[in-house]
């Protein structure tokens, strides 16, 4: 009996089947890793990139705001409580400028904003600016040379050149979308020289009341061989002609003492100084709280520059004593002379007195400034217009001393507040302040 099998083939081993799908899903996920890695950090750098334009944008504004507010100062500095930063009728008792606040002394803020012009300064934006005095008023304490701003320290302190030295701190805080940035730089107010003509008068005519044989106007002064010459604008046919006397007799420069050394003649045409130096004294003046619509009291005539804008009535004063010193010399300024500025008493002045004379002097003499009493002018006088000068009494010394000495080395102490700008070295960046 023959048996039968049947064979069944092997199987195989290590089938390949389905291998593909695994590796596919093994590179997708690494893609997927990877895009997803890239994806986190491009995103990381987008908010980065974002954070930093918010930072960049917010210093921006910092900077224009300090440089704005910096502007300001340059065209009305802080020189006097009266003119403390930014003014005592905004809120918060004029301690600071802010994006809320809409004054003349404070940065504007529609031109800060419209000038970063980013979808950042266009949303969530603050500025805040203060202006402070940067040392102490105490000798004891005197902090003028200080290179750092501690906000504790200078915070606090006035808010107008309160030391004098013509320097303050100004600082700038800008906020955008919760990003802070804070500046500050000291603030230095250029010191200007006057360019006033170095004479002893300019006039239309001069009115000598003193007949004596004696010196009234001394345009020599201290004898340091530099004449001051008078200067006179009348229409006689020459200088000497505009000098009048009470009793109408001619002035000979030959032989009449009464100006001595005799310097006379013609000034050129014009004001005697420029409107740009005019309203430079008129801005010193309103930055130092010199500046009257009135009268000034006795004290108040001294000071750098004085300035007058008119008076209702004659400015009449009878002082005992000195207005300013030859180491500190001043300015006194009369915009306008309907009525007369009179001066008696015994009396030293130095400086300059300069009557703008923008009505006319008062009529019928035009005498603009009338010297009578024991005084001595050290400096120098300047009169516009018609305007005329009368002098002839016995100076502050007696007798011997004239009404007016000329001295030049006044000329370069008298001074007005020109531009404002940043100190070098001075600005930088601070934190949390």
């Amino acid at each position: 009996m023959t048996s039968s099998r049947q064979s069944t083939p092997p199987t195989r081993v290590g089938s390949e089947q389905g291998f593909a799908l695994v590796t596919a899903i093994i590179v997708m996920g690494i893609m997927m890793t990877v895009g997803l890695a890239i994806f986190a950090y491009s995103d990381g750098q987008t908010t980065q990139t974002r954070l930093e334009r918010v930072r960049e944008s917010s210093f921006n504004l910092a900077e224009r705001a300090l440089e704005q507010q910096t502007f300001k100062l340059s065209r009305a500095w802080a020189g006097s409580p009266a003119t403390a930063y930014p003014g005592p009728t905004i809120p918060a008792g004029g301690q600071s400028c802010s994006s809320a606040i809409t004054f003349v002394l404070c940065p504007n803020n529609a031109e800060l904003i419209s000038a970063g012009d980013s979808p950042d300064t266009n949303a969530e934006t603050t500025w805040t600016t203060i202006v402070r005095d940067n040392g102490d008023t105490d000798p004891a304490t005197d902090n003028t040379g200080e290179n750092f701003y501690t906000a504790a320290l200078v915070d606090s302190r006035q808010s107008w050149d309160a030391n004098k030295d013509g320097i303050i701190w100004v600082k700038a805080t800008a906020t955008v979308r919760e990003k802070t940035r804070t500046l500050v730089a000291k603030v230095r107010v250029e010191s200007v020289t006057l360019p006033f003509p170095k004479t002893s008068i300019i006039a239309n005519t001069l009115v000598l009341s003193n007949e004596g044989n004696k010196k009234i106007i001394d345009t020599n002064g201290p004898s340091d061989g530099d004449i001051g010459p008078v200067l006179l604008r009348c229409t006689a046919p020459t200088a000497p002609g505009c000098i009048l006397s009470n009793s109408g007799r001619p002035y000979d420069p030959a032989s009449d003492p009464r100006i001595s050394p005799p310097s006379i003649d013609r000034p050129e045409a014009g004001t005697v100084v420029g409107v740009e130096t005019q309203t430079a004294l008129k801005e010193t003046a309103q930055a130092n709280d010199t500046l009257y619509d009135s009268c000034p009291t006795d004290a108040q005539l001294t000071g750098a520059v004085v300035y007058i804008t008119a008076a209702a009535g004659d400015c009449s004063y009878n002082i005992n004593g000195s207005i300013n010193s030859a180491d500190s010399p001043g300015i006194i300024v009369v915009e306008s002379s309907p009525t007369r500025f009179e001066l008696r008493g015994n009396l030293h002045f130095y400086g300059l007195m300069y009557f703008m004379n923008t009505t006319g002097g008062p009529d019928p003499d035009k005498i603009v400034l009338d010297m009578d009493g024991t005084i001595v002018i050290h400096g120098s006088i300047a009169i516009d217009g018609d305007g005329a000068l009368r002098a002839g009494s016995s100076g502050a010394g007696g007798q011997d001393e004239p009404n007016l000495s000329f001295d030049q080395s006044l000329f370069g102490q008298l001074k007005s507040y020109g531009t404002a700008g940043i100190l070098q070295n001075s600005w930088r960046e601070i934190r949390g302040g």
